[in-house]
């Protein structure tokens, strides 16, 4: 009898943590999609200047982002870590009307 009695407690126990637990989870995602629309914002925001066009088509031509990161050694590792920041900003660059900067262009 007194075995049962401690599983039902374990049991509801169990079930008030997961309920605890659940409800830190749903918070936590609200906060990451509630930064993840911040950035985005942030990000429209520097872009809207060609001064920030420019700071960022910078960080993204350094990142590699426009070149191979192959170079047959171990500097490949190294190239794609670089790539994976820049493909990180510009998934925050999804804008409508958005043309990159000619990198190549002398000035």
């Amino acid at each position: 009898m007194l075995w049962r009695t401690l599983q039902q407690t374990d049991s509801y126990m169990d079930s008030e943590i997961l309920a605890e637990e659940s409800e830190k989870l749903k918070e936590s995602e609200k906060e990451r999609e509630t930064e993840i629309s911040r950035l985005f914002y942030v990000y429209r925001e520097v872009f809207k200047t060609q001064i920030g066009r420019e700071v960022i088509m910078d960080l993204l031509d350094k990142c590699g982002v426009f070149r191979t990161v192959m170079t047959g050694n171990s500097y490949t590792f190294l190239n794609e870590g670089r790539r994976q920041v820049g493909l990180y900003m510009l998934g925050f660059l999804d804008i409508p009307g958005f043309e990159p900067l000619n990198m190549n262009k002398k000035k």
